[in-house]
């Protein structure tokens, strides 16, 4: 592969992960227009999870869930069992 010759797109995959990733990207996303979602985790996935956690109390272990999942304090605390 040609780096200097990739489509702006691909040289940043490249950058990011690669030229094998950036190779099994092209062959199986090419063609495709693809618009991600600002959260990685899907909230009503996290909601059922939290709310089976039952052993979250504190304000130093919600801060920590926030941060990991990238959700408010206040949703985190909403959603707790």
């Amino acid at each position: 592969m040609n780096y200097d010759l990739l489509h702006p797109s691909y040289k940043a995959i490249w950058d990011l992960l690669g030229e094998t990733a950036t190779m099994k990207f092209y062959y199986e996303f090419r063609g495709i227009q693809q618009q991600y979602p600002m959260k990685m985790y899907d909230s009503v996935k996290l909601g059922e999870y939290l709310h089976e956690k039952k052993d979250i109390k504190s304000k130093e272990q919600i801060r920590e869930l926030s941060n990991t999942y990238d959700f408010s304090p206040r949703w985190i605390r909403e959603h707790l069992g």
